[in-house]
C-alpha cells in the first residue's frame, strides 16, 4: 500500500529538497571518508542541521549498518527521535527501516534504491521502505527516495 501524496508528519514537515540534498551530501562525504558506500545522518528538522552521523562498520558484525549505527548514536542521548529525518546513501534494508520507523523518526530519505542495490549484486532482502512505512500502525512515515541518486548510485558499483 503506497503512502498517499498528502501524508503528513505528526510533529514536523519533511524539509525542502534543497535541505535534503545538503544532508545527503553530508552522508556521501561521511561514506567516502570511511571508504564505504553506506553513510547515514539524522537531520534535525527544526533547525535543518545534521544532528548525528554514521557509516557501516564491516568488522562489527552483520547488524552494524549505517542506519542502525546512527540511530544507536542518537538514542544514547535522546529517548525519542521525532523531529529527526533519517537520510541514507542507500535505501534502508527492512531491518534498518523497521528500526527507524519504530524509533519514530519523522521521515526516511535515501539516494540509491534497494532494488538498484540488488541489481548491482548486493545481498538484499528487497522490501521497499515505502511498504514498511505505510504499514506502521501509528501513522504513515513519509519516505523520499532517489535524492541525489546520480551521486549515490556511483558509490555502489556492480559486483
Amino acid at each position: 500500500m503506497p503512502i498517499p501524496d498528502d501524508a503528513t508528519l505528526t510533529h514536523q514537515q519533511v524539509p525542502p529538497l534543497a535541505v535534503l540534498e545538503q544532508a545527503m551530501r553530508a552522508a556521501i562525504a561521511i561514506a567516502e571518508r570511511a571508504k564505504t558506500p553506506f553513510g547515514a545522518v539524522l537531520l534535525e528538522t527544526s533547525r535543518s542541521t545534521i544532528a548525528y552521523t554514521a557509516t557501516n562498520k564491516r568488522l562489527n558484525g552483520p547488524f552494524a549498518h549505517a542506519e542502525l549505527n546512527v540511530l544507536r548514536s542518537a538514542l544514547r542521548q535522546r529517548v525519542e527521535l521525532g523531529g529527526l529525518v533519517l537520510v541514507s546513501t542507500a535505501e534502508p534494508c527492512p531491518m534498518c527501516a523497521g528500526a527507524a520507523i519504530l524509533a519514530q523518526v519523522s521521515a526516511l530519505v535515501f539516494g540509491t534504491s534497494i532494488t538498484t542495490l540488488a541489481k548491482r549484486g548486493g545481498r538484499q532482502i528487497v522490501v521497499p521502505s515505502t511498504y514498511l512505512a505505510a504499514h506502521y500502525t501509528e501513522h504513515p512515515v513519509p519516505v523520499t527516495g532517489g535524492v541525489l541518486a546520480e551521486l549515490t548510485d556511483q558509490l555502489f558499483p556492480r559486483r
